[in-house]
């Protein structure tokens, strides 16, 4: 058996739609649990984005958006418009962030 990292089964996992909408429902169960207070992470995860989608409308690397996330990382404010632009086209409930 080959060894495969977390982020090639979730790939995987992401090509099914039965595990896809299963996954999103645990990002979204995550969020609830996880971020109480609507951080980016949990608003992230309640719209059912992976890092690396939310990184990839951005233009950003999912590495960065983790570092962002955790609040190691200040982004500039053209990254914090393009997050509120891409959070705001995928809202589907809730309430819609719109750039400054």
């Amino acid at each position: 058996m080959s060894y495969r990292s977390i982020e090639e089964r979730l790939a995987e996992a992401e090509t099914n739609p039965k595990r896809s909408r299963a996954l999103a429902n645990a990002r979204g169960h995550l969020a609830n649990t996880l971020y109480p207070d609507g951080s980016l992470a949990a608003l992230r995860m309640r719209e059912e984005l992976s890092q690396k989608k939310l990184a990839q409308r951005v233009g950003a690397s999912q590495s960065r958006l983790s570092r962002i996330e955790a609040g190691l990382d200040d982004p500039l404010l053209s990254t914090v418009r393009k997050l509120a632009v891409a959070q705001s086209e995928s809202c589907t409930s809730g309430p819609v962030i719109h750039p400054c």
